[in-house]
């Protein structure tokens, strides 16, 4: 037995022999002391747990000031860590099914297409939806009518006539 364990030994003796009643704690127990005073022990990072078994066992806030408490801080810690792992978890959650909703919302076709008859004049004489699959199926017609509709919607013209017609050609095809 080495000459630290003789008196840290003997210091545990000396704690044991003390006749403290059984509630009571003492921060300038002679062991607190002794382990304080070693100077091997007085360069660690010492750690207490301040619970005990017996009657008013939890002690937190009790140890000498040098003596770092586990449950009082680090207990703290890892609650409040796993608490924000949770908030980060829900929030991540939350985005995944809002950016869900999103792209299923974007895959949705909301246009409607219409077939019009027109007169000699060029005025709709009946409307009505098309049926069927609703889209043109020569991918030529597609391309002429979107080039169509971006040549009238960027054509400035300093005639307001001429420029009212072609606007009104372009908002045309825009869904009512």
């Amino acid at each position: 037995m080495t000459e630290l364990e003789r008196e840290i030994a003997a210091s545990i003796i000396e704690a044991l022999s003390l006749e403290l009643p059984v509630d009571e704690f003492d921060p300038e127990a002679p062991l607190l002391q002794a382990i304080a005073q070693d100077p091997m022990l007085r360069e660690l990072k010492l750690i207490a747990e301040p619970w005990d078994v017996g009657p008013g066992g939890y002690r937190l806030g009790a140890f000498p000031a040098e003596w770092g408490e586990w449950n009082d801080r680090y207990l703290d810690l890892v609650h409040a860590r796993r608490w924000w792992q949770l908030a980060a978890v829900a929030e991540l959650a939350l985005v995944g099914l809002l950016g869900g909703g999103l792209v299923a919302l974007s895959l949705q076709h909301k246009t409607v297409a219409y077939v019009v008859e027109v007169d000699a004049l060029g005025a709709a004489v009946s409307l009505k939806p098309v049926e069927g699959a609703g889209r043109p199926t020569d991918e030529r017609i597609v391309r002429y009518q979107l080039a169509a509709i971006v040549r009238g919607a960027r054509t400035v013209m300093t005639d307001r006539a001429a420029m009212k017609r072609t606007l009104d050609q372009v908002y045309a095809y825009a869904p009512v």
